[in-house]
């Protein structure tokens, strides 16, 4: 069974193998941006994601194999789920739900005014799991490549 503990910050470079999957997912199943996920890098993620006012990472092992993530972030007193990723195998395990609940449970404790999160295009499979767990459709942003 897998165990559910905050990663020391110092420890980030731990999730990269499962980042790098994560981006992997977004780039097959993206229709309109596979040029943006086959060059976007695990170190500009990061540090995005280092620029907010506060942020957490939850990791799930089961002994020591790292089995998923989930990055969750302040901004001006709004909250996010930034990213979340759960190796293949362990999919449908609760593992996602576990880590996304020590995430909402966080940003709690943060006391935001809100807690969004962004889902990539060609990932809409994944509104369901989102939807589980509380979360409603708000907006729809459309892009234009410059």
């Amino acid at each position: 069974m897998s165990k559910v503990k905050a990663l020391n910050i110092n420890d980030i470079e731990q999730i990269q193998p499962l980042w790098m999957g994560l981006n992997e997912v977004h780039y097959r199943h993206s229709n309109y941006w596979k040029d943006h996920f086959a060059t976007y890098s695990f170190e500009e993620r990061m540090k995005k994601i280092q620029e907010a006012d506060d942020f957490s990472i939850f990791c799930s092992r089961d002994g020591d194999e790292l089995t998923g993530y989930c990055i969750c972030s302040v901004r001006k007193g709004a909250g996010e789920i930034d990213s979340i990723f759960v190796r293949e195998q362990k999919r449908n395990s609760s593992v996602g739900r576990q880590l996304a609940e020590n995430a909402l449970a966080w940003l709690a404790e943060k006391k935001v005014a809100e807690i969004r999160v962004t889902i990539a295009e060609g990932n809409e499979s994944v509104m369901g799991f989102y939807q589980k767990l509380g979360f409603l459709p708000y907006t729809t942003t459309l892009k234009i490549k410059p």
